[in-house]
Parts: structure tokens; sequence; C-alpha cells
């Protein structure tokens, strides 16, 4: 006879899988704070679990994103008369949307 895991689902459990799916989704630190109803936002860390793959692919397409900024920047891209304007390239809570 095999033993089966049996997976621990409590109504908590997805609090903590709402709050990491709008991280990986890119939303804010903040505005998933202010989402959950909570006053600090190291509450709210606490219910995101983000893994390495996570934070891997946000450094990889952060980099990218460097990567462009530096060739545009290089090579003169963006034009002679548009302005310089520099933008956080990454942040692990960052919405794109």
């Amino acid at each position: 006879m095999t033993k089966q895991r049996l997976i621990s689902l409590r109504p908590h459990t997805t609090r903590h899988l709402c709050l990491t799916d709008l991280a990986r989704m890119g939303w804010e630190l903040h505005t998933i704070a202010t989402f959950a109803g909570h006053r600090h936002t190291d509450s709210t860390l606490q219910y995101i679990h983000l893994s390495g793959r996570d934070l891997a692919d946000k450094l990889s397409r952060g980099m990218e994103h460097i990567h462009a900024w530096r060739i545009a920047m290089l090579t003169g891209i963006r034009g002679s008369h548009a302005p310089l304007v520099l933008t956080p390239c990454w942040s692990p809570l960052r919405h794109d949307g």
C-alpha cells in the first residue's frame, strides 16, 4: 500500500495564493497591501511566496530592459529631441498595466 500525501488546504491558504498571484502578475507591494486590507507592507510580505524561478524571470526581463535601453542610448535611437527619462527597470512587485 502506498501512502498518499494530502495537501492541507484551508480557507486562509487561498489568501496566500491570491496575494502571491498578484505579485507574480506585477502588482506593486503597496497596491497588494491595500487590496488585502493591510496597514503595513510587512504584513503583506508574509503572504507572498515567490519562488527562485519567479525572481529569476523578473531579473531576466529587467536585464533585457536595461540592455535595450543601453543600446538605444549608445546608438542614439531615441532621437535628438526626445527627453531622457530614467525609470526603474525592475522591481519584484512592479505593476506594468
